[in-house]
């Protein structure tokens, strides 16, 4: 990997869990205790193999999953004070872990985790319902994840993240509203809203299939979304990512270096990276990759090197996202916007700004970024006489 740009991030993937939701399509395994040790000899032995692929300061640590808050915070500071040993890192460094309200959800634990170096809890409640966190599949009830909220904040973190979900089937928009603001009341300073969408391959795929289980249509998942919108930004909250809010201050860091294409490193099976103009990801299985690492080899499934028309591609899809937008120069160098760009700007001027040299969504622009950022890229390609390209997003 020499030439290429030096990682600002690091990801970590915790492969455990405890049970599988069946709308998730990330990569785990049921936890058993025999593997964690193999587990971590395995992400430490990747870790110095990788290390010419690394510059700092590191601005962020990310452990995601997977369950996370399976590992002991020994486990985890044992993972920190590695990276710390071999990396430069960040004065002020954001270190996040996902948690589980049913897994170590305690005060002590979080304080433990606090020593171990995290200083920023993702907690994935999805629902303070218990009949929706049923429907979800989820193993916590409702008083589980209320407690994990409280517990982390007694423990001493200021900076709490609350994961939610919409569009469960049959929700009711009281209990959406109700969700949020109990996240609110209870102190979140971060809180991320995700549309329940259906991934191939998993077991809510499957029963949408056999029309065991209907989702709600579109319009109504948009009337969610912008009662969240609306709630959220009144409660203080700016709605900085399609799918994300926070207080001031409290932007996600790690998450805003995925969205603006900063380069990271991802550790663990199945973790991705970015380097310039260049992704690869590690083999989704665990025995694999404990095994290449233990032959000290490194755990490559692949890799791909992006086009221009790919990076151009990539760029807005992932700008288009969040309230920042993209830069206009970016898309077409010059003093004035093209008439092809001005032309979808004019058609959705409900939905993009031209400010300070962006194009910026608006809130409506963020529930249909998609489409826009297809668009534009059409636009700007055609500027250039060029055709899009395959790239790893789709509409």
């Amino acid at each position: 990997m020499k030439g290429m740009s030096r990682a600002a991030a690091i990801y970590i993937h915790v492969p455990f869990c405890l049970r599988k939701c069946p709308y998730c399509d990330f990569y785990s395994v049921v936890w058993k205790n025999g593997w964690v040790e193999l587990y971590l000899s395995a992400l430490l032995a990747e870790l110095d193999l990788r290390l010419d692929s690394v510059d700092g300061p590191i601005s962020s640590v990310y452990f995601g999953g997977g369950t996370p808050s399976l590992l002991s915070p020994e486990a985890i500071g044992r993972i920190l004070t590695r990276l710390r040993q071999l990396l430069p890192f960040a004065s002020e460094v954001e270190v996040t872990l996902e948690c589980n309200p049913s897994a170590n959800a305690r005060a002590d634990f979080f304080r433990a985790l606090l020593q171990a170096g995290v200083n920023r809890l993702s907690i994935g409640v999805q629902s303070f319902q218990d009949l929706n966190l049923k429907k979800l599949g989820r193993i916590h009830d409702a008083s589980e994840a209320l407690r994990a909220v409280r517990e982390a904040r007694r423990a001493g973190f200021e900076n709490v993240s609350v994961d939610l979900i919409y569009g469960i089937p049959n929700q009711r928009m009281s209990e959406w509203l109700r969700d949020l603001q109990l996240a609110v009341s209870e102190g979140a300073t971060h809180i991320s809203a995700y549309e329940l969408t259906v991934e191939p391959g998993t077991a809510l795929s499957k029963w949408v299939e056999k029309g065991l289980v209907r989702l709600p249509g579109p319009d109504r998942v948009a009337e969610f979304y912008l009662r969240a919108h609306e709630l959220l930004t009144e409660s203080g909250f700016e709605h900085y990512e399609v799918s994300n809010y926070s207080l001031p201050g409290f932007r996600c860091r790690h998450n805003e270096g995925y969205w603006r294409r900063t380069p990271y490193l991802g550790l663990g099976p199945s973790a991705h990276s970015f380097f310039r103009n260049c992704r690869s990801w590690n083999w989704r299985d665990l025995r694999k990759y404990c095994s290449l690492l233990e032959s000290g080899r490194l755990p490559l499934e692949s890799k791909e090197e992006l086009s221009s028309s790919q990076e151009l591609t990539e760029r807005v899809f992932l700008g288009l996202r969040t309230r920042d937008g993209v830069e206009i120069d970016s898309l077409a160098p010059g003093p004035e916007l093209p008439a092809r760009l001005r032309a979808v700007a004019e058609e959705y001027r409900e939905h993009l700004e031209l400010d300070d040299g962006r194009i910026r969504p608006t809130a409506l622009g963020m529930l249909v970024a998609e489409e826009l950022a297809l668009r534009l890229i059409r636009a700007a390609l055609e500027e250039n006489g060029a055709r899009p390209e395959p790239s790893g997003f789709s509409a």
